[in-house]
């Protein structure tokens, strides 16, 4: 797709103002074409702050995408959604890695967790504060 910020932002929109309008068959063909949305939308919203996150901790950008659940990668993927909480919805951020809403919620209440009592993951909370500082 080539599409600009703004064309991308408007297709999103209109698929979003929809999409309670259209049947389940048309629904299953266009939710790929709202993947790629959300992923070109990505490109233009953070990749500086997701580049600086994975470089920071050693954690390969495709690596984000995929099932694994390693500590370093699952942090890593945690803290990219949670710095970028206020600019997308939590459906935007978990299609970026193929994931589900309610994992980025998870996500996000767990370092907010994490913020409220410290001492619970010393660890993490060592990485939110370098996040911060990106």
């Amino acid at each position: 797709m080539n599409l600009t910020k703004i064309q991308t932002g408007q297709a999103i929109t209109v698929i979003r103002f929809i999409w309670w309008t259209l049947s389940i068959e048309e629904k299953r063909g266009l939710i790929p074409v709202y993947k790629q949305l959300i992923l070109l939308r990505e490109t233009y919203q953070e990749p500086d702050a997701i580049n600086r996150i994975c470089k920071r901790f050693g954690v390969e950008r495709a690596k984000l995408s995929t099932k694994c659940r390693k500590r370093e990668i699952v942090n890593c993927r945690h803290l990219i959604w949670w710095k970028l909480k206020g600019k997308m919805s939590y459906t935007e951020m978990g299609a970026m890695f193929n994931k589900d809403h309610s994992t980025v919620s998870a996500a996000y209440r767990k370092i907010n967790g994490v913020l409220e009592l410290p001492r619970s993951n010393k660890d993490l909370y060592n990485m939110i504060m370098i996040v911060e500082g990106l």
